[in-house]
């Protein structure tokens, strides 16, 4: 079993490392497929052919066995749509490399030559016209590759309505020019298909043989590199920038834009008056240009003054480096260090912005794989493309197969014959059409628990026998269901492993951008001498050999910065920048959205996400409704009374409390007492009374005496009362009858009567005291009640909309996610370990110095950062001052790794009570 997996592994990556194009496997006449293999020669493998004098150069060699023996019939003026796809199975799921490799560019081209029987097996000596062509478009820059790749493989070839009636080869050609700078390096796919003319004219073309058409000296002078630097036009792309320069980038342009300010140069007389008078031309000319360039940095700017400097050095060509003066050559250097700028601020935002959009669909895939609930709901938003690609595999297989379509079809038995696995443990074409990413993830499924089984023994005793049973019953049973579950919850595992295969990919790329914006960012000094260069000549060598550094940078190719050694001429500069700005920076946004597309590493579109609520929600919501008339007398009731209840709390526990508060502010009233003063004096008054009298009768006090007593009493001292109280005690009998003892007790009840008075006045004014402070107690719960509902209002209504203070809780928790990230990346530089890496990038670690993949990464991250301040922290304000300030540190290619961690400590004290980082939840 392990050979036989080996041999599988083998062939899967030998298919996988072929860069080429593949040859044309089928075709589709007006619209109708002829099926996998049906009338077509279709080629075992995709080896290029490169000996254009061999014969395999005329319709490929080593067929699939065995080979077709049906002709199609087409009618004179049909379409026939070839069909290429990376392997001779045909399409089998998404592959980054299908239909072609995308950084192959070429054309496609398409011949027939006429046969007696299409099935012939003999094609030397054939002759061949050609009727499809399709090469460079000068206005998208694209290739016939391109567009092959771009329609997912297929070609329409129109069979022109003069050719005559009768059996053709119809010859597909896809050419690869990736190393087309010497023979032999052009790489020719083709195969042929077997087709039937019917109707046409009588037209006789020019032919060409093959072998013969292409030469081993020359082979397609047309389309060799060289030809295509020469002559590539020169237009703008609009397209090639997604949205405007980042911050940090127009930071850079406005710091070096300085440097490019032309010198005062004195302008040399010349004697003769032709050659002054073109010069004076090119001086304003020049001086035009650069004051265009001054007012915008556009693309389209870039290459227009691009466009005009070529034709001016057209122009110019009497005119030496010698007869130009002094000051037209600091216009020129001016001018290119400006364009040099442009284009390099332009690959700093073009890998700036591709690493961002990577590192925001990483993010995405990364929340989604993160559960098996969110798993489960992308497996039911992606159900109908996985069912509609497995269609398309299964019908595409009866077809090639000539097997009609039944229902039978469907069965497993069936299923398993058309689709056979030499492995088990291998996906084949079905599982591949549901879960693509299984062709470069092979799965592996466990049914049985890791642990060994568990031994029942038999023992003489039966209670031991017994219990070794029951556990030997147990495990299997949970071995069993342990097993269902992993069968069950496959989809959803696949699914997961989906997400995470696109999210290692994003990775990957991710990296590879940051890296190259790494090695950009540290090109910075090295443009900064070039345009501060004060000799006209040196800076003009300097421009180009920087030019041509960023050149092989983006192109991926190692190479060490070196420095000119000669004098280079401005002609030479200004190609170099037009390659760069016209076909290397579109041509690598180009294969950057390509790859995307072509591996599905963006998102599901919003279509494919919504579609279960389009489906569900408007049954859902008319069943709703249905309900709620049904139960609309209960509503309504129920309506009315929440309505009410809220009026009443509204009336009742706010408005009523806050009124008693402003009534109790404005006047200090005695309403709502438990005793009155009045009520309190005329009991004293009585107790005075009762007492001056009973001391008069008893004691024969005088009128001196009794206002003693009567002070006393006021003050609530009886002392005179209580020693006639006490005499009395001593014989009651007789002072009952006398009456003095109980004038002695009612005396003393009055007195009693007085304490109470005296006491509940005094708790009377201890509430009037405190009466503002218990209506606000009373009306606080309300007042809590309705703050916490309308700021829950408020939440919902802008807290999900990333408002709030400093742009609410989850921007702040994502910025707190990226200054932890950035000192994460700093204290452990990641590793490369993408396989073009750049001289550059081979920096040894060490305390100070920064990687290039650490710097691109940490550039990614801190423009997140300088996007967070600048959207929502206040302007004008010291805290966004500080925190750019703390930013464009961290941007600062001169600080070292230790300079820039003290950075990221002083963020972290700064900034993290402020921004509340050490509240934010996980």
């Amino acid at each position: 079993m392990k050979a036989s997996f080996s041999v599988l592994a083998s062939l899967v990556l030998a298919i996988s490392v072929l860069t080429g194009a593949p040859p044309s496997q089928a075709f589709a006449v007006n619209g109708v497929e002829q099926g996998h293999g049906v009338a077509v020669r279709v080629p075992s493998t995709n080896n290029p052919i490169k000996d254009v004098t061999s014969n395999d150069i005329i319709c490929n060699t080593n067929f699939i066995q065995p080979v077709s023996t049906a002709v199609a019939s087409v009618p004179a003026g049909g379409v026939v749509a070839a069909e290429f796809h990376h392997t001779p199975a045909g399409y089998v799921g998404p592959d980054p490399s299908d239909p072609l490799d995308p950084t192959d560019k070429g054309p496609v081209t398409a011949y027939l030559a006429s046969v007696p029987d299409a099935t012939q097996s003999e094609v030397t000596g054939l002759k061949w016209f050609k009727i499809f062509e399709e090469g460079l478009n000068p206005q998208t820059h694209q290739w016939g590759s391109d567009l092959l790749f771009i329609n997912g493989g297929y070609v329409n070839i129109t069979i022109p309505s003069c050719v005559k009636a009768g059996q053709y080869l119809l010859r597909v050609e896809s050419i690869s020019l990736a190393d087309a700078t010497s023979y032999p390096g052009a790489e020719f796919f083709m195969s042929c298909a077997q087709i039937k003319v019917t109707g046409g004219g009588n037209a006789s073309p020019e032919t060409v043989s093959f072998p013969g058409a292409y030469t081993s000296l020359e082979s397609l002078p047309t389309y060799t590199k060289t030809r295509l630097i020469l002559f590539l036009p020169t237009k703008p792309y609009n397209q090639f920038l997604a949205h405007n320069m980042s911050t940090f980038v127009s930071h850079i342009v406005a710091d070096l834009s300085q440097k490019t300010l032309p010198a005062n140069a004195a302008p040399t007389p010349n004697p003769h008056s032709d050659i002054q008078s073109a010069s004076s031309q090119a001086k304003e000319i020049l001086r035009s240009l650069y004051v265009k360039l001054d007012q915008s940095n556009s693309p389209e700017a870039l290459t227009g003054c691009i466009d005009a400097l070529q034709t001016l050095e057209h122009q110019q060509q009497l005119l030496s480096v010698e007869t130009a003066d002094e000051e037209e050559q600091t216009l020129r250097r001016a001018i290119l260090g400006r364009l040099a700028l442009g284009l390099y601020a332009q690959a700093l935002t073009t890998y700036l912005d591709e690493a961002s959009e990577a590192e925001t669909e990483l993010e995405w895939w990364s929340e989604l794989g993160r559960s098996r609930r969110q798993a489960a709901y992308y497996l039911l938003q992606t159900l109908p493309l996985r069912v509609a690609n497995l269609t398309k595999i299964l019908l595409g297989t009866l077809k090639s197969r000539n097997i009609p379509f039944r229902l039978s079809v469907l069965q497993p038995s069936s299923l398993r014959r058309l689709f056979p696995s030499s492995n088990t443990l291998r996906p084949n074409a079905l599982t591949l059409a549901l879960f693509p990413h299984l062709h470069h993830q092979p799965y592996a499924i466990a049914l049985t628990s890791a642990r060994a089984p568990h031994k029942f023994a038999l023992s003489a005793s039966p209670a031991q026998t017994v219990t070794s049973a029951y556990d030997a019953f147990h495990h299997t049973l949970f071995s069993v269901m342990r097993a269902c579950s992993t069968v069950a919850t496959l989809p959803i595992d696949l699914a997961r492993g989906e997400c995470r295969f696109k999210r290692q990919e994003l990775e990957r790329i991710r990296n590879e951008r940051a890296e190259v914006l790494g090695i950009l960012a540290q090109m910075r000094d090295r443009l900064t001498s070039a345009l501060e260069d004060g000799n006209n000549d040196t800076a003009v060598a300097a421009l180009a050999g920087l030019t041509t550094y960023l050149q092989c940078i983006i192109d991926g190719e190692e190479v060490e910065p070196s420095e000119a050694t000669g004098p280079v001429s401005v002609r030479r500069v200004v190609e170099s920048l037009s390659i760069l700005a016209n076909c290397t920076l579109p041509s690598h946004t180009s294969l950057h959205r390509a790859e995307l597309k072509s591996g599905q590493l963006r998102r599901p579109s919003r279509l494919t996400l919504i579609w279960p609520q389009l489906v569900f929600l408007p049954p859902l919501a008319l069943y709703a409704i249905r309900t709620a008339y049904a139960s609309r007398a209960s509503l309504e009731e129920l309506a009315k009374e929440a309505v009410e209840t809220v009026k009443s709390f509204w009336e009742g526990w706010v408005l009523e409390p806050l009124r008693g508060i402003i009534r109790t502010v404005r006047a200090g009233h005695d309403g709502g007492m438990i005793v009155t003063k009045e009520s309190v004096r005329a009991d004293i008054d009585s107790l005075e009374r009762m007492t001056l009298a009973l001391a008069q009768e008893k004691l024969h006090y005088g009128e001196l005496e009794l206002a003693a007593l009567s002070r006393q009493v006021q003050m609530g001292d009886l002392t005179a009362v209580m020693q006639i109280y006490e005499e009395d005690i001593k014989s009651p009998l007789r002072s009952a009858l006398q009456g003095t003892l109980l004038r002695s007790l009612f005396i003393q009840v009055q007195k009693a009567k007085v304490d109470i008075d005296q006491a509940l006045s005094g708790i009377d004014k201890l509430l009037k005291s405190q009466e503002l402070t218990f209506a606000f107690v009373g009306v606080a719960p309300a007042l809590t009640i309705v703050y916490a509902f309308f700021s829950y209002l408020r939440n919902i209504w802008s807290g999900g909309r990333g408002r709030g203070r400093y742009g609410g809780k989850a921007r702040r928790g994502s910025v707190w996610l990226t200054v932890r990230r950035i000192e994460r990346l700093l204290i452990a530089q990641p590793e490369s370990h993408h396989h073009r890496t750049h001289s550059a990038a081979s920096t040894s670690r060490s305390s100070t110095a920064v990687s290039p993949l650490t710097s691109g990464l940490l550039l990614l991250s801190v423009t997140h950062l300088r996007q967070y301040a600048e959207s929502n922290l206040p302007a004008n304000s010291r805290l966004r001052e500080g925190f750019l300030e703390d930013v464009s540190d961290l941007e600062d290619p001169k600080l070292g790794r230790q300079d820039k961690l003290r950075v990221v400590d002083r963020m972290w004290r700064s900034w993290g009570e402020v921004l509340g980082w050490n509240r934010v939840e996980a």
